[in-house]
């Protein structure tokens, strides 16, 4: 994405679900999170820094001005308060400063401005004692994430802290994938509903048979991220991916050849009213899911509107469709929808340890200490940089 791309989806976010897409925990999502409890998260986060910040080889931090990037609704931002004088919080996102200025409790000690442009040219050389960004340049593409980095260095006071966050790499896998013989499942879906309301979540039950050869494991695995899953995506009416991930649930235990069991999988409705294609499918993480490898997922038309009226539905076979509900999705009509019309996007990327470490160097900054600083069901390695300048 282009700067103003992310800018437009963050914007979205800021609009949706704001708080679960600053901490996407899965439980929270569809405005699930508890205010009090958020912001409880962004104290907490902030007083493990400043004890750690302790340890580190630097005469004693100032605790003037503070500069939190990347600042959402303020949940950092707020909690960088409680230690500095002046705390200032930037985000690309319209939506995201209106939140933070609401929810501000600290007055004119905490500011928030809009940023839009590449660079952090609204702030002076050597403003800041402490520069904090956790879980955001990972969202953007390397070109802009190391013309931040220097531009940290550059607003960073002679003394300084600038600690951010980044993704290096992706895990070296631990875990042998299954054999191609075991990417072999058969799905069915249980009594449904063809037409959701716009955004509904909803819980649909699932019967998955292993017809493989091989026994799916749960346990003996040396890294969660290689699970065996049932996931789902949505389609577009002629079958292009949409959503490429939406709900996830695991397997209850180890899986013999010919077992089949019983999975309740949580679904996300896209926010747009339209005709898709609800496509599931289970999928070993990191290594590929079972339609890749020759399996049939089960595939079923839905129609999602506004508040319209519902009607259950009860598929005839997972191998295909009914030849009533082929000719009715065979009359459906009307645009693709397009990526932009389910919902904003978080793009990852990775910036090599390396890299970062030469732009903080190239651009007058010292890096202090590296933490690795890994997430659950996360494949990738993050580190945390401490840059003093």
């Amino acid at each position: 994405m282009e700067l103003k791309d992310v800018q437009a989806n963050w914007d979205q976010f800021g609009k949706i679900d704001p708080l679960w897409a600053i901490i996407a925990d899965s439980t929270k999502r569809g405005g699930k999170w508890n205010m009090d409890e958020f912001f409880a998260t962004g104290r907490i986060e902030i007083a493990e820094v400043m004890a750690y910040v302790q340890a580190l080889p630097i005469s004693l931090l100032k605790k003037g001005r503070a500069l939190d990037f990347g600042c959402g609704v303020g949940r950092l931002t707020q909690a960088l308060c409680d230690h500095f004088a002046e705390c200032h919080g930037v985000d690309i996102a319209p939506s995201m400063i209106e939140l933070a200025e609401k929810y501000n409790r600290f007055g004119t000690k905490c500011h928030y401005h809009l940023n839009s442009v590449p660079n952090l040219s609204l702030f002076t050389d050597d403003s800041f004692d402490l520069i904090y960004s956790n879980l955001v340049l990972q969202h953007m593409h390397p070109k802009y994430s190391t013309a931040y980095i220097k531009e940290f260095v550059r607003v960073l006071a002679p003394g300084g802290l600038a600690v951010f966050q980044l993704p290096g790499e992706i895990a070296t896998p631990k875990a042998t994938g299954l054999p191609e013989r075991g990417f072999k499942a058969q799905i069915t879906i249980g009594d449904f509903l063809m037409t959701l309301p716009a955004q509904a979540e909803i819980t649909i039950a699932v019967r998955v048979k292993n017809i493989s050869s091989v026994t799916w494991p749960t346990t003996g695995l040396s890294d969660d991220h290689y699970r065996i899953r049932l996931g789902n995506h949505w389609l577009d009416r002629r079958g292009r991916t949409i959503v490429m991930n939406d709900g996830r649930v695991r397997l209850p235990h180890d899986v013999q050849p010919q077992e089949e069991i019983e999975l309740s999988l949580p679904i996300h409705a896209p926010k747009k009213s339209g005709e898709y294609i609800l496509e599931l499918d289970m999928v070993q993480e990191q290594v590929a899911w079972f339609k890749t490898k020759g399996s049939t997922p089960a595939t079923v038309p839905i129609r999602v509107v506004g508040d319209q009226q519902v009607q259950s539905y009860t598929p005839a076979s997972h191998t295909g469709w009914p030849d009533r509900l082929r000719r009715m999705f065979a009359r459906m009509s009307g645009d693709r929808p397009g990526a932009q019309d389910i919902g904003p996007v978080m793009e990852m990327h990775c910036l090599p340890q390396p890299e970062v470490m030469n732009v903080v160097q190239q651009t007058g900054g010292r890096t202090l200490d590296i933490q690795r600083h890994d997430f659950p069901e996360q494949p990738w390695i993050f580190y945390r940089y401490f840059v003093t300048k």
